[in-house]
């Protein structure tokens, strides 16, 4: 169901809803590890904001990676883009919130491209266990004996 896409294939993109990660496919002059987590989204339409961070900044409608993934490719950064839809009937906002309260319980942190983080609305059983299984699937996980510090790097499985 899951699988990674170069960003060469963005009009394969599905225009469905579904969960977007930014990864870090190649570091360049950056402070990121070669598979470190960037970015984490979703959206009801993919094609589109996954078009929106890589477009032109400046151009069309404003997305919180686009500046930061302009930087990065600068410093000869590649990043890579995991793609995975989702059912309809899980919401947007419930599912962000539920990713990125998972992520930071897993590393200590958010990723450093997502700026705000979920606040303090509750997250539903059945988002949480989508974003556990997604985050399981990147190979998310703290490290045995180190509770909120570095976690494994993600893997490509495409």
């Amino acid at each position: 169901m899951a699988k990674i896409l170069d960003a060469g294939e963005l009009p394969n993109w599905p225009d469905s809803p579904g969960v977007y990660v930014f990864s870090c496919a190649f570091p360049g002059e950056s402070a990121h590890r070669l598979g470190d987590i960037l970015y984490v989204g979703v959206s009801g339409l993919l094609r589109r904001r996954i078009s929106y961070a890589l477009g032109v900044e400046g151009k069309g409608a404003p997305h919180g990676a686009q500046r930061p993934l302009l930087e990065f490719q600068k410093k000869g950064g590649v990043a890579r883009v995991f793609v995975c839809p989702i059912r309809d009937d899980v919401g947007e906002d419930d599912l962000e919130r539920a990713l990125l309260v998972d992520y930071e319980s897993r590393l200590g942190r958010l990723p450093p491209w997502n700026r705000a983080g979920p606040g303090r609305t509750a997250v539903s059983d059945q988002a949480r266990a989508l974003a556990s299984s997604i985050l399981d699937t990147l190979n998310v996980r703290v490290l045995s004996g180190q509770t909120g510090q570095r976690a494994s790097s993600p893997q490509n499985t495409s």
